[in-house]
């Protein structure tokens, strides 16, 4: 409420974006067939998104969580 009394311009710093952002429903990755730990739910839906990134346009990404743990994703190739 200060922010908004403070700063009235930025009410509507968003605009639309809720209305223009489809919501991400999280996937999961399919069990590693040669890990013989079990990942958990969470850890799934990281391995999806970080497969997917690996394979993007982007060729990696930076996936980090509300506990500050920070994975970093990139892919060594041929190309430049």
């Amino acid at each position: 409420m200060q922010l908004n009394f403070q700063h009235p311009e930025l009410r509507d710093a968003w605009g639309d974006l809720e209305a223009n952002v489809a919501i991400v429903r999280p996937e999961k990755a399919e069990q590693p067939k040669g890990l013989k730990v079990k990942l958990l739910p969470f850890q799934q839906e990281s391995l999806f998104w970080m497969r997917k990134q690996e394979n993007g346009v982007y060729k990696g990404g930076l996936l980090a969580d509300e506990m500050g743990s920070v994975v970093i994703l990139t892919t060594i190739g041929d190309e430049p």
